[in-house]
């Protein structure tokens, strides 16, 4: 579509000061002035969810934002998602469009290869604000070349993966003397190799002091080498912590829960499919994490013994959203959930593939403790109609976003729509 020149010269500003939302705002009203008045509106609605984040002292998206901000992103993105990311599919051949691909208004996140970075940065800065990249490391040589391009400056978010890529030792020093990455504030790496055994160096890169984020997916990140993390003084501005797919046991966490810097920082933190057990879980929850937000346990060999000490919500008062899925935590262990004073306080929870019978989750979904879940994920457990009944007709969960079942398809999907709207994820 032919921009105006008033929309086209807002648009260039937009370029120019990506992170400047007083634009945004006038380029959503221009938006409206020229029949484009969804598009104006999912600017306005993405704005209006960063602020509230920000008002909350939460990190974008770490929990669900608004109910009826949310509904209204989602039913934009699902009618013109495709559409708002044609550009840059014609620019680089990328079908996948996700909703976290949009932030603020625009297409602010891509993934590519450095072949693709080194070919086509330059054109992709200069049709949309782009300040988030995932990158597959496929040719480590060109990585060099790839740090000195001075529009990485714009980047606030890097994820770096590999496919068993040769060498990756080597780009901890690269990192470490790449200036134009210095206001990364969200890092991710999944690294194959045992580069992770350098940690330290990472407290030298440009970016440390502003990080928000670190995320290390190794698996290679055993309880030895999670110390040697946790003797690195986080940045003060780190709030979240993903260490998934590791070798971290009861020793690790005892590292982590005994480093009062992290502890007392972090909004979230992710420790999914590693073998944690259950005795890394009373190590855990020794002392308070007075910030935490959102825990991951997905696939941590957790049993039904972990839940009591996980629901005692002294040791998490700010705690929304748990995942304890893909444990065998049976019925026993959501009857301790059901038992617990952290329940009640709960946004989001993801139970599925726990081995829960109908019973349990009948008993779940009609309990009062569940009225304040805008998430809940009960898939693969047991799935009878009963269960499904029980879900529509239970006035506690009336502010539900996403409800998580083995997919359903027909009647029992369209029941669940006229339930909790078209919005809600099924």
């Amino acid at each position: 579509m032919t921009m105006h020149p008033d929309q086209h010269a807002l648009w260039q500003a937009i370029l120019e000061q990506p992170r400047n939302d007083t634009l945004r705002l006038i380029y959503a009203d221009c938006l409206e002035e020229h029949n484009q008045a969804e598009q104006a509106e999912f600017v306005r609605v993405q704005l209006q969810l960063e602020q509230w984040y920000r008002e909350h002292g939460l990190r974008w998206n770490i929990v669900p934002g608004p109910p009826t901000l949310v509904m209204r992103e989602r039913k934009l993105l699902n009618r013109h998602g495709q559409d708002w990311w044609l550009p840059i599919r014609k620019r680089i051949g990328q079908r996948k469009v996700l909703p976290t691909s949009f932030r603020r208004g625009f297409v602010s996140h891509v993934s590519l290869t450095v072949h693709e970075v080194l070919t086509h940065w330059n054109d992709l800065a200069a049709i949309s604000p782009i300040d988030s990249l995932s990158l597959n490391l496929n040719d480590l040589p060109r990585t060099a070349a790839m740090l000195e391009m001075p529009l990485l400056g714009r980047l606030r978010q890097l994820s770096m993966m590999d496919r068993h890529l040769e060498g990756c030792q080597a780009l901890v020093p690269m990192l470490a003397g790449a200036t134009h990455l210095a206001n990364i504030e969200s890092l991710a790496f999944g690294i194959s190799d045992r580069w992770i055994d350098t940690i330290g160096v990472l407290a030298s890169m440009p970016c440390w002091p502003r990080l928000q984020y670190l995320g290390i997916h190794t698996f290679h990140l055993d309880s030895l080498l999670l110390r040697n993390l946790m003797e690195v003084p986080p940045s003060p501005t780190l709030h979240s912590l993903s260490l998934t797919y590791n070798l971290i046991a009861a020793g690790g966490v005892e590292f982590l829960s005994r480093s009062r810097a992290y502890r007392s920082q972090l909004q979230s933190l992710e420790l999914a499919h590693n073998p944690l057990r259950d005795e890394a879980i009373p190590l855990l929850v020794r002392e308070p994490w007075p910030q935490l937000v959102r825990l991951n346990l997905q696939r941590t060999s957790l049993t039904s013994e972990s839940v009591p000490w996980l629901g005692d919500a002294t040791r998490f008062p700010k705690l929304r959203w748990l995942n304890l899925s893909m444990n065998p935590l049976g019925d026993e262990g959501l009857e301790h959930l059901l038992a617990s004073s952290l329940l009640p306080q709960l946004h989001g929870l993801d139970v599925s593939a726990t081995n829960l019978s109908a019973a349990a989750i009948i008993r779940l979904v009609e309990s009062p403790e569940v009225a304040n879940l805008l998430d809940l994920d009960l898939g693969q457990n047991a799935q009878t109609p009963e269960v499904i009944e029980a879900v529509i007709r239970s006035p506690q969960l009336s502010g539900l976003q996403t409800i998580g079942f083995v997919p359903l398809r027909g009647a029992a999907q369209a029941a669940m729509h006229r339930r909790f709207g078209t919005g809600v994820r099924v």
